[in-house]
């Protein structure tokens, strides 16, 4: 498995680097460390920014990359050439100066790059405790589910699987505990009945 983290300014993207590695390390995945620089700065000041967040990463397996010119036009060609499986980008509410241009970026990524995308919000944290894998149903495919399974049993996590029903079926109306309804829906032989079973195993195996 290969993963591509994106760095922008120190220490704007410490968060970024810190939890990127962090999972891309439980995922034993080789990571390539990218900064998009600007037509004005020098490749002095992109393999110092490199250097600097390759020291941060807890990734065993670290290379570094620098590409010049828009940021989400060469992120999207380094994933085109690099034939990568995780792209890990970082975006906040509140940007410093050096990551507000990602921030924006990140969105756009999102919808349009064609491998899974990890976008870190949160501050530094030193371990992954607890993981939400959320599934859309049986017409959803199940990397999902299985990517998170693995990352949380690699992690020492703890994995919680949720699926959101659109409402509680008819037949349950009139129990005084949904919890029950659910229960016995897991029981049944109904496409969204088999679908969590299937998912609850590959969580078991993992």
């Amino acid at each position: 498995m290969r993963a591509l983290l994106c760095v922008s300014e120190l220490p704007y993207a410490e968060p970024t680097v810190r939890f990127g590695s962090m999972v891309a390390n439980a995922l034993n995945s080789q990571l390539t460390l990218l900064s998009v620089g600007s037509s004005d700065e020098t490749t002095k000041k992109g393999e110092e920014l490199l250097e600097r967040a390759a020291s941060l990463s807890v990734s065993g397996s670290v290379e570094s990359k620098i590409r010049w010119g828009r940021p989400e036009t060469e992120i999207m060609s380094e994933l085109d050439d690099g034939n990568y499986d995780l792209l890990i980008v970082g975006a906040r509410d509140r940007q410093g100066p050096g990551e507000l241009l990602l921030g924006f970026v990140a969105h756009r990524l999102v919808k349009h790059a064609k491998v899974s995308v990890l976008v870190i919000r949160q501050p530094i944290v030193q371990s992954l405790r607890h993981i939400l894998i959320c599934t859309a149903g049986p017409d959803a495919g199940k990397n999902t589910v299985r990517t998170g399974a693995h990352l949380a049993a690699t992690s020492g996590a703890i994995a919680t699987l949720l699926y959101v029903a659109s409402g509680v079926p008819s037949m349950y109306a009139g129990l005084s505990r949904f919890e029950e309804g659910v229960a016995d829906l897991l029981q049944t032989d109904t496409p969204i009945a088999r679908h969590l079973r299937s998912c609850a195993e590959l969580m078991q195996t993992n």
